[in-house]
């Protein structure tokens, strides 16, 4: 791959022009924030992957340096726009990491435009709602027909503040926060048998301890005719940040290992 240059900068998509940060050194590596995040929210991951990737964060539409559209945000939409971006930098076969909501951009991709990605990880997504702890999905369902303003008062201060040192208009905090919400309470899930056709490999990761449940990380890595599932111990919903080296190390190695060499005790009996 060229090196994208200048290495920041924004990438035409239809209505939008999304911010694009760009790091490292090797193969192409997009980087997907969660619901409410910015780019910035991957530095610590960034840190112990640019050895081995030139990594591409992209923030989505009212996330960020990204302008909102007057439109609502939607995965299948999100994921359109940023096929619009990476195709924009000129780039194909990607590997991909999603993060939340992230993950559902990267699900998106490969379901969407599987000509764009080649290997993907996601961390803490739900694929449907079922898949969200209920107190959280009632959390969400909630907050989406509040008053933005209480909704956003709510969160914690360093996702306001990293949005406002980056965002075109600081202001739009509560109308991002309230999109998010109406994203999250409104999510249909993707279609079974989209997921059942996904022909990228796929890493489930998904924290012990996250608001996605375990079990439906397990169902999801299932669905994905090549995926894979990791559960890490001791770990909430924010392990790309509290658990950048394991996050790191694992992506590292599902990214570069042979996946169609035999598992070690097959390969004992060859």
């Amino acid at each position: 791959m060229t090196l994208i240059r200048p290495a920041s900068g924004y990438a035409e998509a239809s209505d939008l022009n999304m911010y694009y940060d760009v790091a490292g050194d090797g193969p192409p590596l997009l980087l997907f924030h969660g619901g409410m995040g910015t780019a910035g929210m991957f530095e610590a991951l960034r840190n112990k992957l640019n050895a081995h990737w030139t990594t591409i964060a992209i923030e989505q539409q009212g996330h960020g340096h990204t302008a909102d559209a007057d439109r609502p945000l939607r995965f299948d939409r999100m994921a359109d726009d940023t096929a619009a971006a990476i195709r924009s930098l000129g780039l194909e076969r990607c590997h991909a990491f999603g993060y939340s909501d992230g993950g559902n951009v990267a699900l998106g991709l490969a379901i969407r435009h599987p000509g764009l990605i080649d290997r993907v990880a996601i961390c803490g997504t739900n694929a449907n709602n079922d898949g969200l702890e209920p107190a959280m999905l009632s959390h969400l369902v909630k907050g989406a027909k509040e008053v933005p303003e209480r909704v956003a008062a709510g969160l914690p201060a360093m996702l306001r503040e990293a949005y406002e040192a980056a965002a075109p208009i600081p202001e739009n905090w509560p109308q991002l926060v309230h999109r998010v919400f109406d994203l999250a309470a409104t999510f249909e899930g993707w279609p079974q048998e989209q997921l059942q056709r996904i022909e990228s490999p796929i890493l489930v990761m998904v924290g012990d301890h996250d608001v996605v449940t375990v079990e439906h990380a397990t169902w999801l890595s299932q669905q994905c005719p090549r995926g894979q599932l990791c559960v890490l111990p001791r770990t909430d919903h924010l392990a790309p940040i509290s658990r950048a080296l394991w996050v790191s190390t694992i992506l590292n190695d599902f990214l570069a290992e042979d996946l169609d060499a035999p598992m070690p005790m097959a390969a004992a009996h060859e």
